[in-house]
């Protein structure tokens, strides 16, 4: 017991104090969460953003084994609407941003059709964001478009 106390610096019989000891990435526990967000200029933009996210639809629409007509109609579906959205995140469009864009195409003299099949790209393209945790709901679902004779 005496060689204890010696060990410690404590020749007393008062228990000696035990250190406290934080591990390194305990400091930012006492930190502002606004020093661990990254600068401005590290961040993608929107662009870029959906630009990433429209690369891995096309991954995705390839390992599920879709045509290449399919994969060339919904790819150029979802690049015409990151054009339309411009600086909007693809994970920050609503409904409302998916009829618009909608009403644009249709201002282009394309046929009823080719929305349908527009439609069809968003859809599948906001449930793959949704099975990847980007977003809670599929804004292309929540848009009716009148049925085609």
């Amino acid at each position: 017991m005496e060689a204890l106390r010696q060990m410690s610096g404590n020749a007393t019989n008062q228990p000696s104090e035990i250190p406290c000891v934080l591990p390194p990435w305990s400091s930012f526990l006492t930190k502002s969460w606004t020093q661990y967000v990254l600068p401005h200029s590290t961040m993608p933009s929107a662009s870029e953003f959906n630009d990433d996210l429209t690369t891995r639809f096309v991954r995705w629409l390839r390992v599920q084994e879709y045509s290449a007509v399919t994969n060339h109609h919904y790819l150029a579906s979802v690049v015409s609407l990151c054009r339309f959205l411009d600086d909007i995140p693809a994970t920050d469009v609503t409904h409302l941003d998916i009829r618009d864009f909608l009403a644009s195409v249709a201002q282009r003299g394309v046929k009823p059709a080719t929305i349908s099949r527009a439609m069809s790209a968003l859809r599948c393209f906001f449930d793959f964001l949704n099975m990847g945790g980007l977003i809670a709901w599929s804004p292309p679902r929540f848009v009716r478009l009148p049925r085609l004779k």
